[in-house]
């Protein structure tokens, strides 16, 4: 019933590719598609920052490769508690990058321009034009990652360290994210 109830959830998220529930060792045991694959994901940053907060706010991770769906995604999840409040696991959403990218590619930026999204710590999730050999990595440019972080939007002229052009730097980082 539970797979059946997150089926019928995911079908109102399209812009996930899966919603699945991990039990508090971060085992999956329900899954949108009806097989959990019993994965892992007590490991994860996102999985531990849901087991020790106590507030329940959504968690946004960082750019991963999923190890089910082999691919880039960011997740969104929020942590389950049983009924003494303790932590006992949690339920997730993985968006995958690729479809950020899409709808990224239907922005008319003129010719040469570059749509993103980094994280806080300046990892790439998602770009149009797409670099996936770039995806879920860092920032190596000292002299970006001084302005983006020193502010919370700007914009400032730079030489990318993604394709090598000389570019208008833009950014604004979003409220509570």
């Amino acid at each position: 019933a539970i797979n059946q109830e997150l089926k019928r959830l995911l079908g109102r998220i399209p812009e996930s590719q899966s919603l699945r529930v991990a039990d508090a060792q971060g085992v999956f045991r329900f899954d949108a598609t009806g097989k959990p694959s019993g994965q892992t994901i007590g490991d994860r940053s996102y999985f531990q920052r849901n087991k020790q907060s106590k507030d329940g706010a959504l968690v946004i991770s960082e750019p991963i490769f999923a190890r089910i769906t082999q691919n880039w995604v960011i997740t969104l999840s929020r942590r389950l508690v049983d009924r003494q409040g303790n932590f006992a696991g949690l339920v997730q959403a993985a968006v995958n990058a690729d479809s950020l990218q899409q709808n990224f590619a239907t922005l008319n930026i003129g010719p040469g321009g570059v749509v993103a999204i980094y994280d806080e710590d300046l990892r790439l999730i998602a770009r149009s034009p797409a670099l996936p050999n770039r995806q879920g990595k860092s920032i190596l440019n000292q002299a970006i990652s001084d302005n983006i972080h020193d502010r919370d939007q700007g914009s400032f002229e730079a030489l990318s360290h993604q394709d090598g052009i000389r570019r208008i730097f833009g950014f604004r980082r979003l409220e509570n994210l």
